[in-house]
C-alpha cells in the first residue's frame, strides 16, 4: 500500500508562485492606470480652473490694464509697457513676457499677483497652478502685417495672451499644451515704432470701447481760476479715467467733478508766475 506524502510538489509551488506573480503584476498595472487616470482628471479640472481665472482677470478692464499696461490710470500709465510689434508678432517663437495681477481698490495700482511664467518669476513666483506649471505667459500681437505700427497717438489692435502649460502625466512623463486668450489692446506708437500699451479688454466681453478716446485741456493763468470745461456724459460716461496738471507752489489744483450729464474740469492757480495745464482724459 502506497502512502501519499503530505504537502505540495515543487511543480505546484512553482505554478502557485507564477500565478501570484502574474496577479501582482496585473494589480500593479491596474493601480498605475487608476493613478494615471486620476492624475489626468485632476489636470483637466486644474486646466479648467486656470482658464477661468485668467479669463476673469482679462475680462475686468482694470485688472487687464494694470497687468498689461502697468500701473496708472487708463491712457496715462505710470510704469509704461513698451514693445515693437515686429519683435512680438510670431506666436510660435516670440511674445512679450507678462504677469497677471488684480488691481487695488483705486483701480490704478497692482494688487495681488496671480500668475506669471516660469521664465519670468519676478520677486514672487506665481507659475504654479495646482499640479500645473505655467512655463511662459506672453502677449503676442500676431495680426499682419508683420511690421511695427505706424506713429499714432491712439490706436487699437487684437492680440493674444498665450499661456504655455506643463502638466505631469507620470513620474517620468510631462505634456505641454497651450491656452490662448484673444484681447483688444489700446496703444500709442511713436515715430520710432515703439508702442506703449494704454489699456486692454477681453475681445469676447463688452469691455471698454477705446475708439472715443479724448483728452480735454484748460490753461489756468497766474492768480486765477480756469474756465470750467464741461464734457458731455456721452463722451465720458462712467469712464472718466484721469486728471492731472503741472503743479508749482501755492494753492494749485486741478479738480474733476461729475454733475448730472457732465464731467467738469476746474483749475486754480496760486501765486506762482507760471500758468498750469489741467487735463482730463476720457474713454467712452
Amino acid at each position: 500500500m502506497r502512502i501519499r506524502s503530505k504537502g505540495f510538489s515543487l511543480v505546484e509551488v512553482l505554478v502557485a508562485v507564477g500565478m501570484l506573480g502574474g496577479l501582482s503584476l496585473m494589480f500593479m498595472r491596474f493601480s498605475s492606470n487608476v493613478a494615471q487616470t486620476q492624475r489626468w482628471m485632476e489636470n483637466g479640472q486644474e486646466k479648467l480652473n486656470l482658464r477661468s481665472y485668467i479669463q476673469m482677470i482679462l475680462r475686468e478692464p482694470k485688472f487687464c490694464r494694470v497687468s498689461l499696461a502697468g500701473e496708472g490710470a487708463l491712457g496715462t500709465p505710470d510704469t509704461p509697457v513698451l514693445f515693437k510689434k515686429e519683435e512680438i508678432d510670431e506666436i510660435a517663437s516670440e511674445g512679450l513676457d507678462i504677469s497677471l495681477y488684480y488691481a487695488d481698490p483705486s483701480g490704478i495700482k497692482r494688487g495681488l499677483k496671480r500668475f506669471n511664467g516660469m521664465n519670468n518669476p519676478g520677486d514672487e513666483d506665481k507659475s504654479f497652478a495646482g499640479g500645473l506649471r505655467i512655463k511662459s505667459l506672453k502677449l503676442v500681437m500676431n495680426n499682419p502685417p508683420l511690421v511695427n505700427y505706424i506713429e499714432s497717438p491712439s490706436h487699437t489692435d487684437f492680440g493674444v495672451v498665450r499661456a504655455e502649460i506643463v502638466e505631469k502625466l507620470s513620474k517620468d512623463s510631462d505634456r505641454t499644451s497651450y491656452m490662448d486668450f484673444p484681447l483688444k489692446i489700446w496703444m500709442k506708437t511713436d515715430g520710432f515704432g515703439e508702442t506703449t500699451v494704454l489699456g486692454c479688454s477681453d475681445s469676447e466681453s463688452s469691455g471698454l470701447d477705446f475708439s472715443e478716446y479724448q483728452r480735454f485741456t484748460i490753461l489756468v493763468p497766474q492768480n486765477g481760476f480756469g474756465t470750467e470745461l464741461a464734457v458731455d456724459f456721452a463722451y465720458c460716461g462712467l469712464s472718466m479715467v484721469s486728471s492731472g496738471g503741472v503743479f508749482g507752489q501755492g494753492e494749485d489744483y486741478c479738480k474733476v467733478s461729475n454733475v448730472g450729464r457732465n464731467w467738469t474740469l476746474t483749475g486754480h492757480r496760486g501765486a506762482d508766475a507760471q500758468s498750469i495745464t489741467c487735463e482730463m482724459t476720457c474713454a467712452r
